[in-house]
């Protein structure tokens, strides 16, 4: 998975195959452990890059510019120029 829109995608086809039978409970549940730490590591993400006003761009796996406004509001008078 490549970004968080494909995780997402992938856990609701996952809902979906346990709903109809066809994926079992317990491979269910690791694919759901494993969601969970990949969220908790994109939470570190954009923690850090608040943290740091928007210094840390990040993985590239959310694609948010967690930046404050303010920094934002630079960034974009700065271009302007």
């Amino acid at each position: 998975m490549k970004s968080v829109n494909e995780m997402r995608e992938f856990l609701g086809e996952t809902m979906r195959l346990v709903s109809d039978g066809t994926l079992d409970i317990d491979r269910a549940k690791t694919i759901a452990l494993l969601a969970s730490e990949i969220t908790h590591t994109i939470r570190a993400e954009i923690q850090l890059a608040s943290a740091t006003e928007g210094a840390f761009n990040g993985t590239g796996f959310i694609d948010v510019d967690p930046a404050p406004p303010s920094v934002k509001r630079a960034r974009i008078a700065q271009e302007g120029k």
